[in-house]
């Protein structure tokens, strides 16, 4: 098994899959580091940018192509009675790096025992990404984006949605879809009655 520092695996989760979508899946000019050593080049630019880039490239050397397409996978969680749950096989899928996110999984427990498969029993190690649809609160329920937005009190608006981050982040969630508005003056794409629909030059006043 690959094995990273936890920061940088942390920090490897997302440069990851953004080099995966720049098209940096040529690897570095220095190779994989020799057995027994970390994923990370040993010695790293100065500079922090060219430093992530290094370590980035230094992990997509290292990696098959079935384990960068499963960091670009996002697995769905299914839904029962006690909360969300893991499909048939899922913990396979993410010991198998087959998996980088899952979308409407939440739950400390849940959350932590499939992180600790990521990070401890998939060979590359990089954790992985939460994602639920947190739009107009999670534990605490807020008026959806819209109605927010008719008050015009931008500090209550980013009040509820603080309240919001830190009820969802206690349940191992990381990304979110609100706040957000809707800048397009049509109305026949989906998702306006939870977005402040407005013109962009009303927002910037």
């Amino acid at each position: 098994m690959i094995r990273l520092p936890v920061r940088s695996r942390a920090l490897a989760g997302v440069l990851t899959g953004l080099g995966l979508l720049a098209g940096c899946g040529v690897p570095g000019p220095g190779g994989p580091p020799p057995a027994g050593e970390p994923a990370a080049v040993a010695a790293l630019p100065a500079d922090p940018r060219s430093a992530e880039t290094a370590l980035v490239d230094s992990i997509l050397a290292l990696m098959t192509l079935e384990e960068k397409v499963g960091q670009l996978t996002q697995m769905q969680g299914r839904w029962s009675e006690t909360g969300p749950t893991v499909r048939e096989g899922g913990f396979d899928d993410v010991r198998a790096g087959r998996v980088g996110s899952f979308l409407g999984m939440y739950g400390a427990e849940t959350t932590r025992e499939l992180q600790r498969v990521a990070t401890e029993e998939a060979r590359v190690g990089i954790p992985l990404l939460f994602a639920h649809d947190v739009i107009h609160g999670f534990r605490t329920i807020f008026p959806v984006p819209l109605a927010e937005t008719a008050s015009w009190d931008p500090v209550l608006v980013e009040r509820s949605a603080r309240i919001a981050a830190v009820e969802a982040t206690a349940h191992g969630i990381h990304w979110t879809y609100a706040p957000g508005w809707w800048t397009s003056p049509g109305t026949r794409a989906g998702g306006g009655w939870w977005r402040a629909r407005a013109r962009t030059r009303t927002w910037a006043r």
